[in-house]
Order: C-alpha cells, then sequence, then structure tokens
C-alpha cells in the first residue's frame, strides 16, 4: 500500500503491543453507540461513508469509483429514500480530491498534471463562460459549470493516479469500477425492460415492455450514461482483440521470414504448430471475459432505454474512440520467402 499511513515502518518498541487492540476496542465500541442513537439508513450511510474514507486514504480512486456509483443515484434517492440526501455523491466526490489533494501536500510533492487534453478542456471550460452573460438564473448557471469543473478534477485525478509503474497497475481498477458501475446500471434498465411491473405508463414500449431508465428515473441521461461507459469499453475490447491478432500476424511472419533457412522436416514441423495454439483467443482470459460481458450488458441495456439519441450519442462516441485508439502494434508486412 502507498497510503498515507505507513505502520509498516513503525519499529515494534516504539508502541506497545496493547496500543492497537485497545484502540480498536475504543472505535469500536464508541461507533456501537453512535450507530444506536441512528436510523437504519442513516448508520448504513455513516458506515459506507467510514468504508469509503478509508479505502481514499489507502487509493484516492476508490473515492472516485464511491462517486460515480452514487451520483446516478441522486434521483432515485429523491424519490424512493429521502432520507439519505440525494446530493450524496458530490460529497464523496469533494472528499475523494480533498484526500488526493492533501496527500500530496503532506508528502510535499503536489504538483498539477499537465496531461496532452488539459489545454483543450480548458479552453472548452472558459467559452462555456459565455453562456453565463445575462443567464436567466445566474446560480444555476453557475451549478452548471462547476460540473466542467468537476470534470476536471477527476480527469486531473485520474491521470495522476495512472502515471508511471505504479500507475499501470492501477489501470485495472479503473477498469473494474467503471465496467462494475456501468454493468449495475445495465442490469437494473433490463430489469425494468422486461420484467418490472407497475412502471410508468409514459415508458411503455408496448403491453408489455417499457423503456429502461435504471436509477436515473428517465430513459434518456439514462441512455447517455451507458453510451459513454460502452463506448470506453468497446474500446478496451477492441484493443485486447487487436493485440491478440497482431501477435498472431507477427507469428506468421516469423515463420514465413525462416522459411528458408529450416530444413522441409523442420518446415513440416513448423507449418503444423497453428498460432492460435500458441497465442490462446482472449476469451480464455478472465479479465477479458468480464471486460466482455461488461460491455454486452451495457449495449443491451442501452438498447433496452429505447433512446435514439442515445443511440445516436454512442455511434458518436464509438468514432471517437476508433480515431483514439494507439497505433501501436501494428502488423508487419510479409515478406516474400529467399
Amino acid at each position: 500500500m502507498d497510503g498515507i499511513f505507513r505502520l509498516g515502518r513503525l519499529r515494534h518498541d516504539t508502541v506497545p503491543a496493547w496500543v492497537l487492540p485497545a484502540a480498536l476496542a475504543l472505535i469500536g465500541a464508541a461507533w456501537g453507540v453512535l450507530l444506536t442513537r441512528l436510523s437504519l439508513w442513516e448508520g448504513l450511510l455513516l458506515t459506507a461513508l467510514a468504508f469509503i474514507f478509508v479505502g481514499s486514504l489507502w487509493e484516492p480512486l476508490v473515492g472516485v469509483g464511491a462517486a460515480l456509483f452514487l451520483g446516478p443515484l441522486q434521483a432515485w434517492l429523491r424519490m424512493e429514500l429521502p432520507e439519505i440526501p440525494a446530493l450524496i455523491g458530490q460529497v464523496v466526490f469533494v472528499l475523494a480530491a480533498a484526500i488526493w489533494i492533501g496527500r500530496g501536500l503532506l508528502r510535499r510533492d503536489f504538483h498539477i498534471p499537465l496531461p496532452p487534453l488539459l489545454l483543450p478542456l480548458l479552453g472548452f471550460m472558459a467559452v462555456t463562460l459565455l453562456s453565463l452573460w445575462q443567464p436567466a438564473e445566474v446560480w444555476m448557471g453557475l451549478l452548471e459549470w462547476g460540473k466542467w469543473g468537476q470534470i476536471l478534477v477527476v480527469f486531473l485525478l485520474v491521470y495522476d493516479r495512472l502515471r508511471g509503474a505504479q500507475g499501470r497497475r492501477r489501470v485495472f481498477l479503473v477498469i473494474a469500477l467503471l465496467a462494475g458501475v456501468a454493468v449495475f446500471q445495465a442490469l437494473i434498465g433490463l430489469w425494468q425492460f422486461g420484467l418490472a411491473d407497475d412502471l410508468p405508463e409514459h415508458f411503455a414500449i408496448d403491453a408489455r415492455f417499457y423503456r429502461a431508465y435504471g436509477t436515473f428515473e428517465q430513459p434518456n441521461p439514462y441512455a447517455g450514461f451507458l453510451g459513454l461507459a460502452g463506448a470506453l469499453l468497446a474500446g478496451l475490447v477492441a484493443a485486447a482483440l487487436w493485440e491478440w491478432l497482431t501477435r498472431i500476424m507477427n507469428h506468421e511472419s516469423r515463420i514465413i521470414n525462416h522459411e528458408s533457412r529450416i530444413t522441409s522436416c523442420e518446415l513440416r514441423v513448423a507449418s503444423c504448430k497453428s498460432p492460435f495454439t500458441n497465442y490462446r483467443l482472449p476469451i480464455t482470459n478472465y479479465k477479458f471475459g468480464l471486460l466482455l460481458f461488461a460491455f454486452v450488458a451495457v449495449v443491451a441495456g442501452l438498447l433496452a432505454s429505447w433512446s435514439r439519441g442515445g443511440w445516436m450519442g454512442f455511434a458518436a462516441a464509438l468514432f471517437v474512440i476508433a480515431v483514439m485508439l494507439p497505433r501501436r502494434g501494428g502488423c508487419p508486412p510479409r515478406s516474400p520467402p529467399g
């Protein structure tokens, strides 16, 4: 772990052995007394926030993932669970960002990263400020513009945490968080599409099926969320398949380039070895299998939303992902024998 607290560095003789168990017992007792004075939902909320706080101390990306999960629940919480603040996702986001900044300040190495897309994003935010010139509602306009500020902070946080050798190990965590939230919403939408009863009549497609809307309580923003997540998952699936195909083509190219250097017997043996035996289908990798399942589920949920705007947005996002896919690992041209 690379969190703030590194207990492994403490010497055994600096802290008595009974201090840690006593402290944990005291914290547990205080926590139990506090929970007895709260309602069920308040206790669950406080416990969840405590776990998110500890997880964010270990890795700020945990807080980002929790905010990504709680954000789409805002409309559902207002209607179904008014006991829980609907803006709890915003609170978790601020908590994660504060921990990220605090970690850097405590280590005296905090600096704002400069990713390639930072200047275009800042330029876009500057242009959108023009829409606040004599607005109908100044406060509402500032709140909407502030959402782009949140996107900027999340962009910088994730970019900072994924840099370097240690950052490469966190890539799977980011993918798992994104895929988990998207699949959660997709499964809710599929249940609403064909299995749920007593849904709003204005979402009915026919006598049996309803438009999926997840916890967004509206199909169009639900489809927009799944469309963006599905495009990212499609890019990851395509990159994995392209890498697999590149390995196969490189393997065949090496065989062809060495045909003139081996005997006829060795050539027959080499020709019997299919590249598919050396490079298995990526579906056999459990990570790729989960990724493919997430992509299929998200696309199914998007289709169930019956949102034409969401479908067009998904197509546009796929085009952008295709343009921005890295152009590395290309197949070398096949050269003739000799």
